[in-house]
């Protein structure tokens, strides 16, 4: 195999990556989560699987192929470099899902209205004060700590370590001292979540797999993870909402009130328990990273391979579905064997469309979302919770409304069309927002890793 052959780079999984993020921005972002949606941007209500479903086990899937190709050049070991480098990426994801989450640091309830427009002033400052935060991090990472290679590094690092500071200071402070308004309290945060999933599926997930290296290993553990999930599962809970044991450990180890509420109990779909199984699809993306990306010389019957996989997967989720239902907030084994099936699937179609028959004249909309991944998906979390803290009083049936500008925006568009098609179209307008604003960095090829 040659060097070329050897670090072929498949444009299929940067599209299959920034599809997902699109489709993430799109489902978690409706008009109004208290009017009616499109049925396939729902979630299945518990069992059962819609579009919507498919969208977190893709991206997980394709975290787990990414790290095939990142330590493709050191041949997959597990080195204490390695090592350190996965738990140093594992940490910052989850500490940037936390900072996401917590932003924009106050109890929004406190501000007086006619202290509103002062608040959006602060956000602009918050907004601000994370951008330098963010872009100082972000220099640190991607700099060569010598100062043979540039002599003015010292000088660099001195500034970086400045704007980090000045940064974190606007971004948290300006509330505080501006309006008096207290920071949120921890007392009721919710530990978990998407980004701390993704961060210790990431980290599990990697060090399985560079510790694993072959097929055999690696497919013989994610068999006992799956199984071992199953009947434990089984043996001492139910696969109900409220009898399941991925609650049941969460309410004993996280507490009530540092769980999610939004099915009406305490129940956290990213929890910790269930956090096992999506391991498991981690574990697939890398195998199909490894099948794809190992031997190139026939991408084509590598293509058939994973397509044939991918099948062999979705019916043994669909044998298993009566036993252990396809469900996707409890994470189940059949669940994983589905949607990774159809990851493969997908995968496989796009490597078909893209890899070999150079089909890419639509593929630029998408690589803007995959080659920043992370970042666009933060941004999006960012711009919703400006625009949700950005509100105004408006003149509405011989009263006043507060509206926040994403309300107003959602209320304008369902004047004119069917409420389903506005909320859509809501969604789909912070989609092209993000893509605006990662559009650049695509262009200049600046990729910002988390």
């Amino acid at each position: 195999m040659t060097q070329t052959q050897q670090f072929k780079r498949f444009l299929s999984l940067d599209i299959l990556r920034g599809l997902t993020v699109a489709s993430m921005i799109t489902v978690n972002n409706p008009g109004s989560w208290g009017e009616p949606t499109f049925a396939p941007l729902r979630h299945a209500a518990w069992d059962g699987c819609t579009p919507t479903d498919l969208v977190f086990p893709f991206f997980l899937f394709c975290v787990g192929a990414s790290i095939w190709f990142a330590y493709r050049k050191s041949n997959h070991e597990l080195t204490t470099p390695a090592v350190t480098k996965i738990l140093k990426r594992g940490l910052l994801i989850f500490l940037v899902g936390h900072l996401v989450g917590y932003y924009p640091f106050y109890r929004f309830g406190d501000i007086a209205p006619e202290q509103s427009w002062l608040g959006c002033l602060c956000s602009i400052v918050q907004i601000l004060g994370l951008g330098l935060s963010i872009g100082s991090m972000v220099w640190f990472s991607n700099q060569k700590k010598s100062e043979e290679l540039d002599p003015d590094y010292k000088r660099r690092r001195a500034w970086a370590w400045t704007l980090l500071g000045v940064g974190l200071v606007l971004a948290i402070l300006p509330f505080p001292l501006l309006l008096g308004t207290p920071l949120k309290s921890l007392s009721s945060w919710r530990i978990l979540g998407v980004f701390p999933r993704i961060a210790i599926c990431f980290t599990v997930g990697a060090l399985l797999a560079l510790w694993l290296k072959t097929y055999k290993r690696i497919s013989i553990a994610l068999v006992l993870i799956l199984a071992v999930y199953w009947i434990v599962s089984a043996m001492f809970g139910d696969f109900t909402l409220e009898g399941n044991l991925a609650r049941t450990i969460d309410l004993a180890i996280l507490g009530d009130a540092h769980m999610y509420h939004g099915e009406g109990i305490a129940f956290d779909p990213e929890g910790l328990w269930s956090t096992l199984p999506a391991v498991g699809t981690v574990l697939l993306g890398y195998m199909s990273g490894k099948l794809m990306g190992e031997s190139t010389e026939d991408v084509k019957r590598n293509i058939i391979t994973l397509a044939a996989v991918g099948g062999l997967l979705i019916t043994l989720g669909l044998i298993l579905n009566p036993y252990f239902p396809i469900n996707k907030k409890l994470w189940s084994s059949s669940y994983v064997l589905y949607a990774g099936g159809l990851a493969m699937q997908v995968w496989a179609l796009f490597a078909f469309l893209i890899d070999v028959r150079k089909k890419t004249k639509w593929t630029t909309f998408f690589a803007v979302f995959g080659t920043n991944a992370l970042f666009t998906y933060c941004l999006s979390t960012f711009f919703v919770k400006v625009w949700g803290q950005s509100w105004f009083r408006v003149p509405m049936d011989g009263g006043e409304r507060k509206m926040t500008v994403f309300s107003a925006w959602f209320t304008t568009l369902k004047e004119v069309m069917p409420v389903e098609l506005a909320s859509f179209l809501c969604a789909l307008s912070l989609v092209a927002l993000c893509w605006l604003v990662a559009l650049p960095l695509y262009k200049r090829k600046i990729y910002i890793k988390l």
